[in-house]
């Protein structure tokens, strides 16, 4: 099972990546009030999950390190969709909720889905928000003539929709829906930080 770290660190080293970039572009302190902050908080999540994924595989017994790494991934999946939700409404728009609760509000959430058994359905509703907000980021860049990071949010919106039609894809064949999946993930977080990096610079 070697061969899953290869995808998997792929998007986890991009998403670190990313991280970095969005947190510290300007070369000044970390600004907790900034929104690419939020969005870069959410790449965090999925780095740790993905290098955590990518240290599983690459150990003899990667049973030991599973339960983390499905635990950061469910993490990564409510908290971190929903940090970068929050941090691509708020560069386009003020939000009716105190910084507090944008930081805050997704950990709650997770922890509730947590303690109901609901995990997969909040999951899944996190994701929707994510892509519906990435729709709405999409159209707003286009409309406002921002074509690069407009260009890029396309990209990133393509991509994770191809990368959940992997199950579909190859229903047959776990290994290459993984590799599917995760490689247009690191696609996705490429061209997401990418369109936020270009929307927090001066027009």
């Amino acid at each position: 099972m070697t061969h899953y770290a290869i995808t998997d660190g792929l998007l986890g080293l991009v998403a670190l990546w990313g991280t970095a970039l969005l947190l510290f572009r300007t070369g000044r302190a970390v600004n907790l009030r900034s929104p690419q902050i939020l969005a870069a908080f959410g790449l965090l999540t999925i780095a740790l999950a993905a290098l955590t994924g990518t240290l599983r595989f690459l150990t003899a017994n990667h049973d030991l390190l599973k339960p983390l790494h499905l635990a950061l991934s469910e993490m990564a999946g409510v908290v971190g969709s929903l940090w970068i939700l929050f941090g691509l409404l708020r560069l386009r728009r003020s939000l009716p909720l105190p910084l507090v609760a944008q930081y805050g509000l997704p950990p709650l959430i997770f922890a509730a889905a947590l303690f109901a058994g609901q995990t997969q359905w909040v999951i899944l509703i996190s994701g929707l928000c994510l892509l519906a907000g990435q729709l709405d980021s999409l159209i707003g860049l286009f409309r406002q003539g921002h074509a690069a990071p407009g260009t890029w949010m396309l990209v990133s919106l393509l991509s994770i929709v191809a990368a959940f039609a992997g199950e579909a894809l190859f229903p047959d064949m776990p290994s290459y829906a993984w590799h599917h999946y995760h490689g247009l993930m690191a696609v996705w977080a490429l061209a997401l930080v990418l369109s936020v990096k270009g929307q927090s610079e001066p027009h």
